[in-house]
Protein backbone atom coordinates (compact mmCIF):
# COMPACT_ATOMS: atom_id res chain seq x y z
CA UNK A 1 0.00 0.00 0.00
CA UNK A 2 1.16 3.76 -0.72
CA UNK A 3 -0.50 6.81 0.57
CA UNK A 4 1.04 10.06 -1.85
CA UNK A 5 -0.27 13.26 -0.18
CA UNK A 6 0.76 16.73 -2.75
CA UNK A 7 -0.63 20.16 -1.14
CA UNK A 8 0.71 23.27 -3.61
CA UNK A 9 -0.31 26.56 -2.51
CA UNK A 10 0.43 29.75 -5.34
CA UNK A 11 0.46 29.82 -9.16
CA UNK A 12 1.60 27.98 -12.04
CA UNK A 13 2.55 24.93 -10.29
CA UNK A 14 3.34 21.81 -11.64
CA UNK A 15 2.29 17.95 -9.33
CA UNK A 16 2.69 14.57 -10.67
CA UNK A 17 2.09 11.38 -8.69
CA UNK A 18 2.76 8.24 -10.74
CA UNK A 19 1.98 4.76 -9.04
CA UNK A 20 4.37 2.69 -11.55
CA UNK A 21 6.86 -0.29 -10.56
CA UNK A 22 6.76 -2.62 -8.03
CA UNK A 23 4.35 -1.22 -5.31
CA UNK A 24 1.33 -0.30 -8.11
CA UNK A 25 0.94 -4.38 -8.28
CA UNK A 26 -0.19 -3.83 -4.46
CA UNK A 27 -4.14 -2.82 -4.22
CA UNK A 28 -5.46 0.38 -1.91
CA UNK A 29 -2.85 2.68 -3.36
CA UNK A 30 -4.29 6.21 -2.19
CA UNK A 31 -3.34 9.47 -4.10
CA UNK A 32 -4.34 13.22 -3.33
CA UNK A 33 -3.05 16.41 -4.97
CA UNK A 34 -4.48 19.84 -3.34
CA UNK A 35 -3.77 22.61 -5.22
CA UNK A 36 -4.55 26.16 -4.58
CA UNK A 37 -3.56 29.10 -7.02
CA UNK A 38 -4.21 29.76 -10.65
CA UNK A 39 -3.08 28.04 -14.32
CA UNK A 40 -2.10 24.82 -12.12
CA UNK A 41 -1.40 21.05 -13.62
CA UNK A 42 -2.07 18.35 -11.59
CA UNK A 43 -1.47 15.15 -12.74
CA UNK A 44 -2.38 11.49 -11.85
CA UNK A 45 -0.99 8.07 -12.72
CA UNK A 46 -1.62 4.04 -11.88
CA UNK A 47 0.01 2.29 -14.73
CA UNK A 48 -0.16 -1.28 -13.46
CA UNK A 49 -2.83 -3.72 -15.01
CA UNK A 50 -3.06 -5.79 -11.46
CA UNK A 51 -3.61 -2.26 -9.85
CA UNK A 52 -7.00 -2.44 -8.49
CA UNK A 53 -9.03 -0.77 -5.71
CA UNK A 54 -6.93 2.97 -5.52
CA UNK A 55 -8.07 6.01 -5.05
CA UNK A 56 -7.14 9.18 -6.60
CA UNK A 57 -7.78 12.40 -5.73
CA UNK A 58 -7.37 15.99 -7.33
CA UNK A 59 -8.62 19.27 -5.72
CA UNK A 60 -8.18 22.50 -7.30
CA UNK A 61 -9.30 25.73 -6.02
CA UNK A 62 -8.28 28.37 -9.13
CA UNK A 63 -8.94 29.65 -12.61
CA UNK A 64 -7.18 27.86 -15.27
CA UNK A 65 -6.53 24.57 -13.79
CA UNK A 66 -5.71 21.50 -15.43
CA UNK A 67 -6.02 17.83 -13.91
CA UNK A 68 -5.33 14.62 -15.80
CA UNK A 69 -6.08 10.97 -14.32
CA UNK A 70 -4.63 7.69 -15.84
CA UNK A 71 -5.47 4.68 -14.15
CA UNK A 72 -5.50 1.36 -14.76
CA UNK A 73 -6.53 -2.26 -13.35
CA UNK A 74 -10.59 -2.43 -12.20
CA UNK A 75 -12.47 -1.21 -9.26
CA UNK A 76 -10.49 2.16 -8.61
CA UNK A 77 -12.00 5.35 -8.24
CA UNK A 78 -11.33 8.57 -9.05
CA UNK A 79 -12.23 12.23 -7.80
CA UNK A 80 -11.75 15.62 -9.10
CA UNK A 81 -13.08 18.64 -7.59
CA UNK A 82 -12.13 22.08 -9.10
CA UNK A 83 -13.25 25.51 -8.14
CA UNK A 84 -12.99 28.57 -10.36
CA UNK A 85 -12.99 29.20 -14.13
CA UNK A 86 -11.85 27.83 -16.96
CA UNK A 87 -10.44 24.64 -15.75
CA UNK A 88 -10.10 21.86 -17.19
CA UNK A 89 -10.95 17.58 -15.82
CA UNK A 90 -9.86 14.88 -18.23
CA UNK A 91 -10.27 11.10 -16.29
CA UNK A 92 -9.27 7.48 -18.29
CA UNK A 93 -9.83 4.46 -16.99
CA UNK A 94 -8.58 1.37 -18.69
CA UNK A 95 -7.79 -1.82 -18.85
CA UNK A 96 -10.44 -2.68 -16.27
CA UNK A 97 -12.46 -5.77 -16.44
CA UNK A 98 -15.36 -4.19 -14.17
CA UNK A 99 -16.29 -1.63 -11.64
CA UNK A 100 -14.09 1.98 -12.03
CA UNK A 101 -15.51 4.82 -10.50
CA UNK A 102 -14.90 8.51 -12.10
CA UNK A 103 -16.69 11.83 -10.30
CA UNK A 104 -16.05 15.37 -11.35
CA UNK A 105 -17.09 18.38 -9.75
CA UNK A 106 -16.70 21.73 -11.27
CA UNK A 107 -17.93 25.12 -9.43
CA UNK A 108 -17.61 27.90 -11.73
CA UNK A 109 -17.55 29.15 -15.08
CA UNK A 110 -16.45 28.25 -18.86
CA UNK A 111 -15.41 24.64 -16.95
CA UNK A 112 -14.91 21.01 -19.16
CA UNK A 113 -15.06 17.75 -17.70
CA UNK A 114 -14.27 14.49 -19.84
CA UNK A 115 -14.54 10.61 -18.81
CA UNK A 116 -13.19 7.49 -20.45
CA UNK A 117 -14.42 4.57 -19.47
CA UNK A 118 -14.07 1.18 -21.23
CA UNK A 119 -15.26 -2.74 -19.71
CA UNK A 120 -18.72 -3.41 -17.62
CA UNK A 121 -19.64 -2.24 -14.75
CA UNK A 122 -18.25 1.68 -14.88
CA UNK A 123 -19.71 4.74 -12.97
CA UNK A 124 -18.93 8.36 -14.13
CA UNK A 125 -20.33 11.68 -13.21
CA UNK A 126 -19.83 15.11 -13.69
CA UNK A 127 -21.89 17.98 -11.51
CA UNK A 128 -21.07 21.24 -13.39
CA UNK A 129 -22.23 24.24 -11.01
CA UNK A 130 -22.14 27.48 -12.86
CA UNK A 131 -22.48 28.96 -16.92
CA UNK A 132 -21.24 27.54 -19.91
CA UNK A 133 -20.08 24.53 -19.19
CA UNK A 134 -18.86 21.49 -21.20
CA UNK A 135 -19.31 17.91 -20.20
CA UNK A 136 -18.12 14.36 -22.22
CA UNK A 137 -18.59 10.86 -20.80
CA UNK A 138 -17.88 7.90 -22.80
CA UNK A 139 -18.32 4.31 -21.81
CA UNK A 140 -18.19 0.85 -24.22
CA UNK A 141 -19.00 -2.05 -22.50
CA UNK A 142 -22.17 -3.47 -20.86
CA UNK A 143 -23.80 -2.13 -17.21
CA UNK A 144 -22.57 1.22 -16.73
CA UNK A 145 -23.67 4.12 -15.74
CA UNK A 146 -23.51 8.01 -16.98
CA UNK A 147 -24.48 11.18 -15.32
CA UNK A 148 -24.22 14.99 -16.82
CA UNK A 149 -25.88 17.60 -14.12
CA UNK A 150 -25.47 20.97 -14.97
CA UNK A 151 -26.98 24.09 -12.93
CA UNK A 152 -26.64 27.68 -13.63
Amino acid sequence: KSDLDIYQLGDRNYALQNFGGSFAFTPINIGTISQRGNWNDGYQYLTSTSGQDNDMGLDQRGSWDYSYQLQTGENNNSDVYQNGDRNRAYTYQYDGVIGNTAEIDQIGDWNYGYVRQPGDDNTASIYSNGHHHSGTITQTGGMNEALITQNP
